[in-house]
């Protein structure tokens, strides 16, 4: 793959298939041991009903603001 001129990569059909990513999705991207990896984020609202009522975990909790704060900070960018 080619880094533009803005930073941006495109993800190779085969890995976007495997990973699950769709058009609008969410990702996580991270820089780990002098490699990038890219993992897909599921949204934490629609999941907190699997398990009936019980009460999301403190990583769970973490999780949803951090996306929460994502969306927010993303949303004043287009605005």
């Amino acid at each position: 793959m080619k880094v533009g001129s803005k930073g941006q990569i495109v993800i190779p059909q085969r890995v976007r298939e495997e990973l699950g990513v769709r058009p609008g999705d969410r990702v996580s991207v991270r820089a780990e041991g002098g490699e990038v990896r890219v993992r897909r984020l599921t949204d934490a609202k629609a999941l907190r009903g699997l398990l009936g009522h019980a009460p999301m975990t403190d990583l769970e909790a973490a999780h949803a603001e951090e996306v929460e704060l994502e969306e927010r900070k993303a949303g004043r960018r287009s605005e």
